[in-house]
């Protein structure tokens, strides 16, 4: 490959250079990668398997079909149960729950998670170390960060039901030996012990299927609980039909702390009739009622397994309707045959797995690799039914003649995940015309949708980013024209927008939170590669000129990026809790739970009821916020007349935010009548974070907080959260300074000019890289948490890949693991899981909205890849290994090169890259200034 001067990468739009389209910008008709036609086929006759991969002869499992590829049997080396327990990485989060995965079956890319929930699972879901468990639910997200799902909870039993499992759910669950739990792809079983009931789940794409065999008993039963999930008790229906049927709806959603919801159908068949039947609802069971409906409603199956033992049980779920949901059960498991249709779903999972290829290794790199495989393609989830229909985010049915799908963590999936699915998956297309489709019924692309609804969790326009990877890797079929009309009203339209203070981007050229100030640079950057390579050069031009805007917030002083004040966060009122407090019962809080209003509020998820809720350090969505009124005000009606003397106003510090941000100036006032108010307190330059005020006793019922000046910092532009310190997180996101300096990928030869040059660079990535998993509140690496993803390949823009390679390794070797706390942080939807593929194969996608791949060297002697446009890419590695991470030479289809990036769509219909590996860095390889990856300057 051609080498590149140094200079081009920092480019004009107007210049146009071989090889190097996404640099050069802006001008028109450059075009884009390789378009070669992402068609979702893959080449059967094309060869692989030959090179170095796994022996499928030897492993038991080699298939060939008709002169096609060897078919490997990998779902060997998958084990579920990494990642299910809290970290062992030598520096875990601290009170971090690991990878938070569930182990229990689904098909790839399921509607439905058939798995087992635990008492102390961390956010939900099943935890390792537990000792019980309470119950098979059939929705799960694979690592998200909040509670979620846990959606129609099933839990077989033996015995009486008292008393109601409505309200005494817990009675029910049931301790079990960790010996006797197996799980694998498309597999689980356990034997609860309590019970003396074997459980086995299997899986299809839109069905579970259970198998209990219980002690010989004539109170065998199937609770089915149609109120319960993991973000709380919800009304639900349910209706027993004859003898062998169970179906309902359940309301379910709340996803981190949101108030957004939706419906879930649901049919269940028993393989024989139940004796009797009967359903609850709160503390009361009803023997013999076949329908109930409310919150919290259920319903059970009873059997007489004295002489027959296994009760059978398969579930449909649809989010149209319980017909949809019959259909989908029909269509996907006919018959009773439960161990084909657990064979059925290893297969499809081995065929999925089998898109690579790697060589043997060490049998914990292949657990490691093909594990972490297996998460990547567990989100997101099948919507539409087998007949086409779908829940559209505009609350109406739909129907596509292709897949739909939902579940999109934007925040998290935009570092590494969005571009391996779209170089291996042929359901790719699908899957972003899925998050166009959902643009278009919302408004605006997916931000952090959880099933079809959106709610607005984590920050930046990860939409934009998401789809901007997704065609600049190659993946078509979807409306490419409407996708950018949508991401140019998030860029552009403060009223119509996924950013958060998006007037202040444009007119001040930073926000007020430093880390969200980055994600909008980025964004802007992804945007403009995206209008360039549909041609729209003016919106190249304009949006690459925003993605520098990032520099406004380096503050030479300290040497970081640091927040500034904004002009919306300088006037956002932030009240996490508001209790009152009257002398007759002193120690009862009259506002919990009454009816709020305000004069607006940031979000769906920050609204006034949030402000008397009970809590207040349940993070960001755990407040009442405005950032829009000119004169901002709260209330609550206590519902009747009451004595009061006392209030009690946790601000922004009491709910994690800075303390910098608690309301500065407010006065409460009172009311019998809500017409005419008496002020009660007035406070000026208010700096605690809990505040207390007494009053003389008074009558109230309602309750008023009028916002004077909203938070303690200075003006807008002032540099915020002084003095700053590089290990806080003040003014930023799940993260601070030292780690987010270097999310600038866009543009890392403008961060090392700040810096002082590459040398300066590397020795501050080298006090980075003193720890590997630091958590939040030190000042170094944290592979735990997506923003930092990247930082390791950094090291080859400053022209050090060898300190990369040995990072990566390192990383590999101390922060993954093949326990149950395998993980360094949670899986946030197969994200960190995508991380440690890429970085097994020797590739990296550093830089966002582009199909740069950074190249570090592979850990396997050999990969191939069957990628999902029908090339095949072999990745080679002699002498590769755990004690060689270094790149001694590279040939690229039998071409040297030092250069240390390629272009994913440059690679030839059958590409190589050949790789000689070795115990120490070769410093001449990939350090020259033409081998260094582009960076795109203003």
């Amino acid at each position: 490959m051609m080498a590149l001067d140094r200079r081009t990468h920092l480019a004009a739009c107007s210049v146009l250079l071989p090889l190097l389209w996404l640099v050069a910008a802006c001008s028109e008709g450059s075009g884009g990668p390789a378009d070669s036609g992402v068609d979702a086929g893959l080449d059967a006759g094309a060869d692989g398997g030959e090179d170095g991969g796994l022996d499928g002869g030897e492993d038991g499992g080699g298939d060939a079909d008709a002169g096609g590829p060897v078919v490997l049997d990998l779902v060997q080396y998958v084990d579920p149960f990494i990642g299910t327990d809290d970290s062992s990485s030598p520096h875990p989060v601290p009170g971090g729950a690991g990878g938070s995965a569930y182990p229990g079956p689904s098909a790839p890319f399921g509607m439905v998670q058939f798995s087992p929930d635990t008492p102390t699972a961390s956010p939900s879901g099943y935890r390792y170390s537990d000792l019980y468990i309470n119950q098979f639910s059939l929705t799960h997200l694979d690592g998200a960060g909040c509670p979620n799902d846990e959606d129609i909870p099933i839990m077989p039993v033996v015995g009486e039901l008292d008393p109601s499992p409505g309200t005494r759910w817990s009675n029910y669950r049931s301790g079990y030996a960790k010996s006797s739990q197996e799980a694998s792809p498309g597999y689980y079983r356990v034997l609860l012990g309590h019970h003396g009931i074997l459980a086995e789940l299997t899986a299809t794409t839109r069905a579970g299927f259970a198998r209990f065999t219980y002690p010989a008993s004539d109170t065998a039963r199937v609770l089915v609980h149609t109120g319960r999930s993991a973000t709380g008790m919800r009304d639900g229906t349910l209706e027993i039909v004859g003898s062998d049927r169970i179906q309902g709806t359940v309301l379910a959603g709340g996803f981190c702390g949101s108030d957004t919801s939706f419906t879930i159908h649901f049919v269940m068949l028993f393989d024989r009739a139940f004796t009797d039947c009967g359903t609850w609802l709160g503390d009361t069971v009803s023997p013999g009622s076949n329908s109930e409906s409310g919150s919290p409603s259920g319903g059970y199956a009873t059997f007489d397994t004295s002489a027959e033992p296994v009760v059978q049980v398969k579930v449909g779920l649809s989010y149209v309707s319980i017909a949809n949901a019959a259909a989908n059960l029909e269509a996907e498991i006919p018959g009773w045959d439960f161990d084909a249709v657990r064979e059925a779903a290893a297969a499809e999972w081995n065929a999925v797995l089998n898109r690579i290829q790697v060589d043997r290794g060490r049998e914990e790199d292949l657990r490691k690799f093909y594990t972490a495989l297996y998460r990547v393609f567990q989100n997101p989830n099948t919507a539409s039914d087998v007949n086409g229909e779908y829940m559209g985010f505009d609350g109406a049915v739909h129907s596509a003649d292709r897949v739909t799908y939902q579940n999109f963590s934007g925040w998290d999936i935009i570092r590494s995940w969005t571009h391996l699915v779209s170089a291996l998956a042929p359901e790719a297309p699908d899957i972003f015309a899925s998050m166009v489709q959902d643009g278009v019924e919302r408004g605006l692309l997916p931000f952090w949708s959880h099933q079809n609804v959106e709610t607005h969790v984590m920050v930046g326009d990860p939409g934009t980013v998401n789809v901007a990877n997704a065609h600049a890797m190659g993946v078509r079929g979807f409306d490419a024209e409407a996708a950018l009309a949508l991401m140019k009203r998030s860029a552009d339209e403060p009223l119509h927008t996924n950013r958060w203070a998006l007037q202040d981007w444009i007119d001040l050229h930073f926000v007020g939170n430093a880390a969200v100030s980055l994600e909008y640079a980025m964004a802007d950057f992804a945007l403009a590669q995206y209008a360039q390579a549909l041609g729209d050069a003016e919106a190249c031009e304009k949006y690459l000129a925003r993605s520098a805007y990032w520099q406004e917030s380096w503050n030479p002083a300290d040497g970081y990026i640091e927040p500034r004040v904004g002009g919306t966060g300088a006037y956002a009122a932030r009240i996490y809790e508001f209790e009152v407090f009257g002398p007759d019962d002193p120690e009862t809080n009259l506002a919990l739970g009454g009816s709020a209003t305000a004069s607006a509020a940031c979000n769906a998820s920050e609204g006034p009821d949030k402000a008397i809720n009970g809590t207040w350090t349940g993070g960001t969505s755990d407040k009442w916020c405005d950032n829009t009124s000119q004169d901002k005000w709260w209330q609550v009606d206590l519902g009747s007349v009451q004595r009061v003397d006392r209030f009690v106003v946790h601000h922004a510090g009491a709910g994690g935010e800075a303390t910098a941000w608690n309301t500065q100036d407010y006065d409460i006032s009172i009311s019998v009548d809500g017409s005419a108010f008496t002020t009660a307190v007035e406070v000026r330059g208010n700096s605690d974070s809990a505040a207390t005020h007494a009053i003389e006793e008074a009558d109230a019922r309602f309750v008023r907080l009028d916002i004077l000046t909203a938070i303690q910092g200075g003006a807008p532009g002032a540099w915020d959260c002084q003095p700053f310190d590089p290990a806080a997180e003040c003014g930023y996101i799940e993260g601070n300074g030292a780690q987010y300096v270097w999310l600038v990928p866009q543009d890392m030869e403008g961060l090392f000019t700040l810096m002082g040059g590459h040398e300066q660079a590397a020795v501050r990535l080298d006090d980075l890289f003193t720890e590997l998993n630091a958590g939040t509140n030190r000042p170094y690496f944290y592979i735990g948490n997506e923003p930092e993803h990247g930082t390791p390949w950094t090291y080859h823009f400053a022209g050090a890949p060898g300190k990369t390679q040995a990072v990566v390794r390192r990383i590999v070797e101390e922060e993954f693991h093949t326990d149950p706390g395998g993980l360094p942080g949670n899986d946030d939807l197969g994200s960190t899981s995508a991380w440690l593929v890429w970085a097994y194969l020797g590739l990296y996608p550093v830089i966002p909205g582009t199909d740069v791949l950074v190249i570090h060297g592979p850990a396997f002697r050999s990969a191939e890849l069957k990628l999902a446009d029908g090339r095949r890419l072999a990745i080679r590695g002699q002498g590769a290994g755990s004690n060689a991470p270094y790149i001694q030479s590279l040939q690229i289809d039998g071409t040297p090169t030092t250069r240390s990036w390629l272009r994913f769509g440059e690679l030839s219909e059958a590409a190589s890259l050949d790789f000689v590996m070795g115990s120490s860095p070769n410093a001449d390889w990939g350090s020259g200034e033409a081998d260094l990856p582009p960076s795109f300057g203003p």
